[in-house]
């Protein structure tokens, strides 16, 4: 039967027109009651909540219960009569005390009017007289997390999961609350339990997968975001997630897999997604597809600086440094990408040994009042370049004039100290550096390597170096430092032993391989001596290392011949 037909339906009344209701038959009341409850609900079912007030006001009148009173409390909610709702609902209440839908109806009522206090006792009454009634749970747990009581709200969550164990919104809530008070561990049971009733719910599988995630358990999450991948491949805030659990993993190839399967999606081509596989394939150390990738995403948006500041980064990994420039210098002024630009422009022409060129871009940047502490490093790294260790060292006081709190500046201005000669002012700068940053493994390796080098405060400078090898255990660098202590001590056998350990480290380094022939020459193994010195006169080293160990090589292969 039709609203219309419902509306036409004659209430058969003819002979108690002129009695009251409440003396008409019962039969008679019944069948009325039925014929204006089915028109009330068709009116409300059409939004009409003013008519099916007025006709659950009649049905109540005719047939008075609980289940008749609450739909009328409901279509007063519908018109938003808070005032006249409030007196309805407490009367209903004291007529029906034990009905869990109308107790539930009048605390939504108390809360509108900001009575929490009373909203939240007759939530907990519809519970005590509908222990199933999930409605109500929820009804409360909201009210809760509206005033900020998290604890409160996960104890309703728990409550409704033990009387309805198979709520599924139940296990879902009670998950999100004990992320909400930092229970993961606890959120993977009821995260389970709600994934397990609904695997295919995207929404279950997204928090399962994210509580899996941050509880470590990195290789189910994977899975599960795989899952979600499946059922929305174009979804890019999944794929970024993915991505990075992938890395997280080292699973940097199928992170590439995902976005090659992505792009041969309808529309999954988008330059974002191209510019992912750019960068998994640059940590994948893939440079030449890299760069063809971003030189191509360049070329199709030219005016997009992002890309053409990528690009340069490009050309510079396959050393096309003049192409690397140009695309620099393509980026305007006003672009939030000129200063990167800029800067990199500065390291691609200190690499291009173009140095009066370089030193011109960083002296415009530093001298501009929000000029960046990184600056300094780049301008001083010039001046080393060209052996001018005053001038560098000039241009890292100014920075630590202006950002004294950068440790790198000091531990720089250590390195140009010691190279031109003033090693009473690199100890000060690299003891500065131990000051800011106490695990700067780095430093306590310079110092303790310092005073190996003069000779002079031996059991310091192995408590330096243990400390920087404590910090990073194994560096090849921070063993050749501790075997030459010991060759300074005349342990040689220890000194020895760490030097080669270093050397398989930091295969074909030529000042270790130089500390070896000198232990190997202290023992008088002199041709020993002679085949280190000519591994490390071969290898790539400062000019500086390779004139002292030519020095050394003459001398013993002239007394080998004598």
């Amino acid at each position: 039967m039709d609203g219309e037909s419902l509306e036409k339906m004659e209430v058969h009344q003819t002979d108690f027109n002129s009695i009251p209701p409440s003396l008409w038959p019962p039969a008679e009341r019944q069948a009325t009651a039925t014929s204006y409850f089915l028109i009330a609900e068709m009116k409300a079912l059409e939004g009409n909540m003013d008519a099916a007030t007025k006709l659950f006001e009649k049905v109540y009148n005719l047939d008075p219960n609980s289940y008749v009173g609450q739909k009328l409390i409901t279509a007063k909610i519908g018109m938003g009569k808070i005032e006249e709702l409030l007196s309805d609902a407490r009367k209903m209440v004291l007529l029906y005390p034990k009905s869990s839908d109308l107790r539930m109806l009048y605390g939504q009522v108390l809360a509108n009017k900001k009575l929490y206090t009373d909203a939240i006792k007759e939530f907990k009454l519809a519970i005590r007289y509908a222990p199933t009634n999930e409605n109500a749970y929820f009804q409360l747990i909201s009210l809760y997390q509206g005033l900020d009581k998290p604890e409160e709200a996960e104890k309703i969550a728990r409550e409704l999961t033990k009387a309805v164990p198979g709520s599924l919104l139940g296990w879902s809530v009670l998950s999100r609350l004990l992320l909400v008070n930092n229970k993961s561990k606890e959120a993977l049971t009821s995260a389970r339990r709600a994934y397990e009733m609904q695997s295919n719910n995207p929404e279950l599988v997204l928090i399962y997968a994210y509580i899996l995630e941050i509880n470590k358990r990195t290789k189910e999450a994977v899975s599960l975001y795989e899952k979600l991948f499946r059922l929305n491949p174009t979804n890019q805030e999944l794929i970024g997630r993915l991505i990075s659990l992938y890395r997280e993993t080292g699973g940097l190839k199928e992170a590439l897999n995902l976005l090659d399967e992505m792009v041969s999606t309808p529309g999954g081509d988008s330059p974002a997604v191209q510019l992912q596989r750019a960068f998994l394939l640059w940590e994948l150390e893939r440079y030449n597809e890299a760069a063809t990738l971003l030189i191509s995403l360049a070329r199709q948006n030219p005016n997009d600086d992002r890309l053409n500041y990528l690009s340069g980064l490009g050309y510079e990994k396959i050393k096309k440094l003049d192409n690397a420039l140009k695309m620099y210098q393509k980026i305007g002024e006003e672009s939030p990408f000129r200063k990167h630009a800029e800067m990199r422009m500065i390291i691609v022409l200190q690499e291009q040994k173009k140095f009066q060129e370089a030193l011109k871009i960083s002296e415009e940047l530093i001298n501009q009042e929000e000029s960046e502490w990184e600056l300094y490093v780049i301008h001083a790294g010039i001046y080393g370049d060209l052996k001018e260790y005053k001038k560098a060292i000039e241009t890292l006081d100014s920075g630590i004039e202006k950002f004294p709190k950068i440790s790198r500046l000091y531990f720089l201005r250590g390195v140009n100290e010691e190279k031109s000669g003033d090693i009473s002012a690199c100890i000060n700068s690299m003891k500065k550096v131990l000051e800011l940053d106490p695990k700067n493994s780095t430093a306590y390796n310079y110092l303790g390597y310092l005073y190996a080098e003069s000779n002079e405060n031996l059991e310091e400078a192995e408590k330096l170096i243990r400390k920087a090898l404590e910090l990073k255990p194994g560096d090849g660098y921070y063993l050749d430092s501790l075997g030459w202590v010991y060759y300074r001590q005349g342990k040689y056998k220890e000194a020895l032993s760490y030097l080669k350990q270093a050397i398989e480290k930091v295969p074909g380094e030529g000042v270790v391989l130089e500390h070896i022939g000198d232990v190997y020459q202290a023992t008088g193994d002199t041709k020993t001596a002679i085949e280190y010195y000519k591994k490390s006169a071969t290898s790539k080293s400062e000019e500086r290392d390779l004139d002292r160990v030519q020095k050394k090589l003459k001398k013993l292969e002239a007394k080998l011949k004598s």
